[in-house]
């Protein structure tokens, strides 16, 4: 298999008259944690909507194991399910916890004794069961994520976007949300990538750190 789960080669995207993304060539590592660094406006959130195939880019090919990612939307969609994205803000639907956590898994055709099971697995793991009958408005900042992550992780993604962790949280939920995304890479042997712009926070989590700067890779940035 290929040792980099995604490789770059002269991807561009504007909005508009704007260049946010100007990358030559940029591989990333599947092995562990790669943190995308940078100052707001450096393109950072844009690339990870670009892996994740949420937006397509004007130029360049994206490889994806070895591979070019696919044009259909078809073929997207079944891509897609192999990634987990835990966003800057989270979205959740306006129903209880335990429904927005098995939703995921509903969706995928996934049989009710399994979904129980993993429901029970992730909350064991997160300590999540005082949560399961609370709706949305009533979680506190750390809570949402805590629910977001749950919600990636339970359905096993090959790979997980992480933009932001550290927005809306205090310093102890941020130790938590990191040590959730490690233990989960460390253990079941899948990828992360995480947008950051703090020095410290990539230091510690990351074993390779790619650098953005005007959407173009910094040097010293893995190539």
């Amino acid at each position: 298999m290929n040792s980099n789960v995604f490789e770059i080669k002269n991807l561009k995207k504007s909005y508009g008259k704007k260049t946010i993304i100007d990358i030559d060539h940029l591989a990333i590592s599947r092995d562990g944690i790669t943190c995308l660094m940078g100052r707001n406006g450096s393109g950072k959130t844009t690339l990870i909507r670009l892996l994740a195939l949420v937006e397509q880019p004007d130029s360049g090919e994206i490889l994806f194991n070895g591979e070019p990612l696919p044009k259909s939307e078809r073929e997207r969609l079944a891509l897609r399910r192999k990634m987990g994205v835990i966003w800057q803000n989270p979205a959740m639907f306006n129903m209880t916890v335990y429904q927005n956590l098995i939703l995921a898994l509903r969706l995928r055709g996934i049989d009710k004794k399994t979904i129980e099971q993993k429901a029970e697995e992730i909350s064991e793991r997160l300590s999540l069961y005082s949560l399961w009958n609370k709706f949305p408005s009533q979680l506190s900042g750390g809570e949402s994520q805590k629910v977001s992550i749950a919600r990636t992780l339970i359905y096993s993604p090959e790979i997980i976007f992480v933009d932001e962790p550290n927005t809306y949280l205090d310093e102890d939920n941020q130790r938590i949300t990191e040590e959730i995304v490690m233990n989960y890479v460390q253990e079941e042997k899948k990828t992360a990538i995480i947008v950051t712009h703090s020095s410290d926070q990539a230091q510690r989590l990351a074993k390779n750190i790619v650098r953005l700067v005007n959407g173009k890779v910094a040097p010293g940035s893995p190539e």
